[in-house]
C-alpha cells in the first residue's frame, strides 16, 4: 500500500486533478456552453478554467520555486476578483487552457518528486497573494487540489444546468 502523507499524499490528489478536469471538459462541450452564466453568478466554464490555470500558474508555481509561465493577460482575465463576461471571443481557446492546467499539474507533480515531507512546513515567501490565509507549502498545496476540485465541480454545475450531463458521471 502506498503511504498517504507529507509530499506522497499531495502527489496523490495532484496526479487526479487532471483526470478530474478531463473528465469535466469532455467533447460534448461546444462555444455557448462555455461563457454560459447561471445568474445570480458570473463565473462560466471558460472563467473556471482559466482561473485554475492562474491559481497555478501564478500561486502555486512560485511557492514550489517554479517561475510563472502564462502570458500577462490571463491576469486580468482569470485572477481573484476578476470579472468573467458572456464575450466568448475575450478569452483563449479551451484547449489552450486545458493545455495550461494540465502542464501546470504535470510542473507541480515533478517539483514534489524533489521535495521532502520537511519542506511542506516551509512558510510561503510574504509575496504569495494567500500567505495569510495558507502559511506554509503544505497548506497551499492542500488547498491548490482542493480549489481545483472545487471549480471542477462549478464546471460540473454549469453544465447541469444547461441540460448537459455533469461530466462526473452523476
Amino acid at each position: 500500500m502506498a503511504e498517504n502523507s507529507g509530499v506522497e499524499a499531495h502527489k496523490q490528489s495532484f496526479s487526479g486533478l487532471s483526470g478530474l478536469f478531463n473528465t469535466v471538459l469532455s467533447d460534448d462541450l461546444q462555444d455557448q456552453h462555455l461563457t454560459y452564466q447561471a445568474l445570480p453568478s458570473r463565473s462560466h466554464i471558460i472563467w473556471n478554467v482559466g482561473h485554475v490555470a492562474w491559481a497555478f500558474d501564478q500561486v502555486t508555481r512560485p511557492a514550489l520555486g517554479l517561475d510563472p509561465v502564462l502570458p500577462e493577460t490571463y491576469v486580468e482575465m482569470f485572477a481573484m476578483g476578476s470579472q468573467p463576461v458572456a464575450d466568448r471571443a475575450k478569452y483563449p481557446a479551451l484547449d489552450e487552457l486545458r493545455q495550461a492546467v494540465g502542464t501546470s499539474i504535470d510542473s507541480a507533480l515533478s517539483r514534489l518528486d524533489s521535495l521532502t515531507d520537511s519542506d511542506l512546513a516551509k512558510p510561503l515567501p510574504d509575496s504569495s497573494p494567500v500567505r495569510e490565509l495558507f502559511p506554509t507549502l503544505g497548506a497551499l498545496l492542500g488547498a491548490t487540489a482542493f480549489h481545483t476540485g472545487y471549480h471542477a465541480g462549478q464546471i460540473a454545475l454549469l453544465r447541469r444546468v444547461q441540460g448537459l450531463p455533469s461530466g462526473l458521471g452523476m
